[in-house]
């Protein structure tokens, strides 16, 4: 009746136990058991099925073994038992499949998936497959070992044993893959070293991984002992992320010609590179954050200037977070290609070498952290490409220099916890910055007008500026602001011209104690504005006693508004007319002691979250209305 069926898909048959007799079905192609989570076994006239190509057991977690009959299955070219938990072998390991005579019985094999087969820890005889291309054991906890006959797997292109912690060693055999294109052991955390360092691998004259592009040792936290990279000379990409016991680089590292990717991140034990580092004259990217052992790069070992070639000349991306003990900036002259530059946290660096004027494609400077830089070099203003600068947490930097205008193409300026008293006059000229940080900046006293002439600022943080006290006049010349936070500042007054604002979404005054009131125009036209919480301040009033009507309130709502937030408002008595407020979806007025009313709060069908916690001197009716 099926004789003519080709695919049968069964994905998340759930409750399927009994798995089919397949003789009424010899032409199947695909079959795919995914997610059959109760299925036990698989019938044995499977091996009937010789035009089978594609077998997804993926996810059978009730499922053991494989009938022997799998064998039969020539024609099959990619098995899935990937997260099969209680998978513990392939019957090619059992005895009586040695007694078949010489045939090759999965000779058509080229994909096999063992992934998340938690249980599975003998490794199957590859001499039945010589045709397997990409072989997946990942997160095979138990694997102990891989079989020497992987060696000759003269196709296979990718192997992946990710995670497989019990994995001590790879045999000397792994070298003879020859078409080996990527390898992950990423997570072998028993794995001390490679099978190249073992003596008899020197004796070979040609390069044993010749085609290997991709290996990743990410996380292999007791491999002491670096490759020798002559075996794999045409790597791309080289991951030893958190080699916690890894102490040096081997020095052939530098005939990684094709070399795009090195990533060293968290390798605590790395006290130096070697010299040849710089002969990787494909590199792009180099990740040295977290290598709290080093001091210098080894550019600044020599003199660079007797080079007849620029050293990194490709590289992009140069990433020292974290590089604890790094005391001398590299010099840039080897990197004039830079887009972006990583010193977050090298709180030992005092200084960035003078030649950072030289990188007219940096777009991207972060120093966050730097705590023992008190000032900048003055060609950093020659970055006329940056985009963003961070320099927050530098606790030592006092003052900004007048050059900063400079930045043209600066849009991000990150400024926190710096100890700046004031903004310069020269932020005036940095007309395409976006945003501005001045968070926790405890010594700023005062921002320059000049500021309010950048039409492109979005927004602007001082929250927690604690001696912050007044803001310019022309503040409402910021036409694209969007989000102001004042939290936590002395501000006093918000100036009249903030009712011009009419991007404005976000006004953060909570924390505000000496604030004595808004400006009375700020009921505001077109304004989309989220109040946040306004402590109480000293008399009380949040508006101009001039405008009685606002006293004691908040503006009128938009139909645009989506959230209001007056946490904390101790002295609200009343909020205007909700009722335009079609779209709010959020109203939160916990903590308003005072306030009696919301008017027309039923009206508002979208509300979904409403706080009144504290809100104790509500009028019954308003009760009503909201039950």
């Amino acid at each position: 009746v099926l004789d003519n069926l080709k695919v049968l898909n069964l994905n998340h048959c759930e409750n399927l136990t009994v798995c089919p007799d397949f003789t009424s079905m010899l032409h199947l192609e695909t079959l795919d058991f995914g997610y059959c989570e109760k299925i036990v076994e698989l019938h044995p006239t499977i091996g009937c099925l010789k035009s089978l190509r594609h077998l997804s057991l993926r996810r059978c977690k009730s499922l053991k073994e494989l009938p022997q009959e799998i064998w039969q299955s020539t024609s099959l070219t990619e098995l899935d038992l990937t997260y099969c938990f209680q998978f513990t072998t392939l019957p090619s390991q059992l005895g009586d499949s040695k007694s078949l005579k010489q045939q090759l019985l999965l000779g058509s094999l080229k994909v096999l998936k063992l992934s998340g087969c938690e249980d599975f820890t003998i490794c199957p005889d590859f001499t039945s497959m010589p045709h397997l291309e990409v072989l997946h054991l990942d997160y095979c906890y138990k694997l102990k070992k891989l079989d020497p006959s992987i060696g000759q797997l003269k196709s296979l292109t990718h192997l992946s044993l990710r995670g497989c912690t019990s994995l001590k060693e790879l045999p000397k055999e792994v070298w003879q893959l020859t078409s080996l294109e990527e390898l992950s052991l990423c997570y072998c955390s028993k794995i001390t070293n490679f099978p190249s360092q073992l003596p008899d691998s020197k004796l070979l004259n040609h390069p044993l991984l010749d085609k290997l592009e991709i290996p990743d040792l990410s996380g292999c936290d007791n491999i002491t002992i670096c490759p020798d990279f002559k075996t794999m000379p045409h790597l791309e990409k080289l991951d030893f992320v958190s080699c916690q016991r890894m102490i040096e680089l081997y020095p052939s590292i530098g005939h990684l010609k094709n070399l795009v990717h090195l990533d060293l991140s968290g390798c605590i034990s790395l006290e130096a590179l070697p010299l040849e580092l710089w002969q990787l004259e494909s590199l792009e990217r180099l990740d040295l954050s977290v290598c709290s052992q080093i001091k210098a790069l080894p550019s600044q070992l020599r003199n660079v200037n007797s080079s007849k070639q620029m050293l990194l000349y490709k590289l992009k991306v140069l990433n020292l977070s974290g590089c604890d003990n790094l005391t001398v900036c590299p010099n840039f002259s080897s990197t004039p290609h830079l887009d972006k530059l990583q010193f977050g946290g090298c709180k030992k660096m005092k200084e960035l070498h003078p030649s950072i004027g030289f990188l007219k494609n940096l777009t991207h400077l972060s120093l966050k952290g730097c705590i023992s830089m008190k000032n900048l070099p003055q060609e950093i203003w020659q970055l006329t490409s940056l985009e963003v600068l961070d320099m927050s947490d530098c606790t030592q930097i006092a003052t900004l220099p007048p050059q900063l205008g400079y930045l043209k193409s600066l849009r991000q300026l990150f400024l926190g916890r710096t100890s700046i008293t004031t903004m310069p006059e020269a932020m005036g000229h940095l007309k395409q910055l976006k945003y501005l940080s001045l968070q926790q900046c405890s010594s700023l006293r005062g921002i320059h007008k000049s500021l309010c002439s950048l039409h492109n600022l979005e927004e602007v943080d001082a929250a927690n500026c604690v001696r912050l006290a007044s803001l310019p006049n022309s503040l409402g010349n910021l036409k694209s602001l969007r989000k102001l936070d004042l939290s936590w500042t002395a501000i006093e007054e918000l100036p009249d011209s903030i009712a011009s604002l009419e991007k404005l979404e976000v006004l953060s005054v909570a924390g505000c104690k000496r604030l004595k009131f808004l400006p009375a125009s700020a009921s505001i036209g077109s304004m989309l504005l989220k109040w946040y919480g306004v402590s109480s301040t000293n008399d009380g009033s949040l508006v101009k006693e001039s405008s009685e009507r606002q006293r004691f309130s908040l503006p009128e709502f938009l139909s645009s508004l989506t959230e209001l937030n007056a946490s904390g408002c101790y002295e609200l008595e009343r909020i205007a007319n909700v009722s335009n407020a079609k779209e709010l979806e959020e109203l939160n007025l916990t903590g308003c002691q005072k306030l009696v009313d919301v008017p027309s709060i039923e009206q508002l069908k979208q509300l979904r979250i409403l706080k009144l916690g504290g809100c104790g001197s509500l009028y019954n009716s308003f009760r009503e209305r909201v039950q």
